[in-house]
């Protein structure tokens, strides 16, 4: 994909990769992070060159691997494990000989792996020198050495402000749900002031998810088909776990008539949520949309067993029925 989609290729890879430790092989085109922010932001910019990266949950053109594998997304391309005494990947199903390293790799050199939660129990912050953060480890008792590629100016509590004000001036004229809600000429302007302000503080804020997704909010209001569905991704990429956040996006395919994205996006959901029967409806409606009508008719019926009441689910469930026998044409989106 490198060189069908990147402008000149794995010439352009290497003098984009913001550090010395990029390389090839036959297949791939791998770079290494110390920060997860970092393998995102790299990502992003990679994004922008034509480049893509998550879709419907699962890797696309560009993946980020963590020590256990693929980092917040599915991916179903590349395999991992230990090769030759060293952490490898490699495309699924090729050859992994020969293994490839970058150029500055010394096997014996020390690599450790936290979580976030470790890492916040183990590390206490010393000092920068200059992309590199160094820390006191508590548990080895000597000093650890980050390297960084990017750095954002450090959130404050009058961003932090902002955002929540901004957010509930513009929470009245939000669609929380797919239909965007009639706006005058002067709501419209004061939307897109708020989203302004929230665009900027995306690059700020910590958590970014949360303004993402207010920030599709406010393009679905406006209304922005394709920009909600670039922000409901973004606050996806950030929080994958999120229900509301995965809902959101999963809709905005919907809209877009994505529906075999809205199933993958859906059924996800449903594993991290089996209570929920909303998400099975939604699920239901996806499968709909994606033309699975006997699984769609599976959904909706669990659907309304976990909620019987439900009218929603239950005008869902006659509108399929009727699709299915070949009363009403399957819909290609919804709205």
């Amino acid at each position: 994909m490198v060189e069908a989609k990147l402008e000149d290729g794995v010439r352009t890879w290497f003098q984009v990769a913001p550090n010395a430790v990029a390389c090839v092989d036959r297949n791939l085109c791998c770079v290494g992070f110390m920060h997860s922010d970092d393998a995102a932001a790299f990502v992003r910019d990679l994004e922008g060159r034509g480049l893509e990266g998550e879709r419907g949950g699962s890797y696309q053109d560009v993946a980020i691997m963590g020590p256990e594998g693929p980092w917040r997304h599915a991916c179903s391309w590349l395999e991992q494990g230990r090769y030759s005494g060293a952490q490898a990947i490699w495309l699924r199903g090729s050859d992994p000989e020969p293994l490839v390293v970058p150029m500055n790799y010394r096997p014996n050199g020390t690599i450790l792996n936290m979580s976030a939660e470790q890492a916040r129990d183990r590390l206490e912050f010393l000092r920068t020198e200059g992309d590199v953060d160094v820390f006191w480890d508590k548990q080895l008792q000597r000093e650890l050495f980050r390297g960084r590629t990017t750095r954002k100016p450090p959130a404050t509590a009058e961003h932090e402000q902002r955002f929540r004000a901004t957010a509930s001036a513009m929470r009245e004229l939000l669609s929380f749900d797919v239909h965007p809600k009639p706006l005058s000429w002067l709501q419209r302007r004061r939307l897109r002031k708020g989203l302004a302000t929230l665009e900027e503080l995306a690059q700020i804020c910590d958590e970014p998810w949360r303004v993402w997704f207010h920030v599709g909010l406010a393009r679905r209001s406006l209304p922005d088909a394709e920009g909600a569905y670039a922000a409901f991704r973004a606050a996806y990429h950030d929080n994958p776990d999120h229900v509301d956040v995965a809902r959101e996006y999963a809709g905005q395919c919907l809209t877009l008539g994505r529906g075999s994205e809205a199933v993958k996006l859906n059924r996800r959901n449903c594993e991290l949520h089996p209570e929920d029967a909303g998400i099975r409806s939604n699920l239901a409606l996806a499968l709909v949309i994606a033309g699975d009508m006997e699984a769609a008719k599976a959904e909706v019926t669990r659907a309304r067993n976990m909620e019987p009441d439900d009218e929603v689910t239950a005008g869902l469930e006659r509108m399929i029925d009727q699709i299915l026998a070949g009363a009403l044409p399957r819909p290609q989106r919804y709205p």
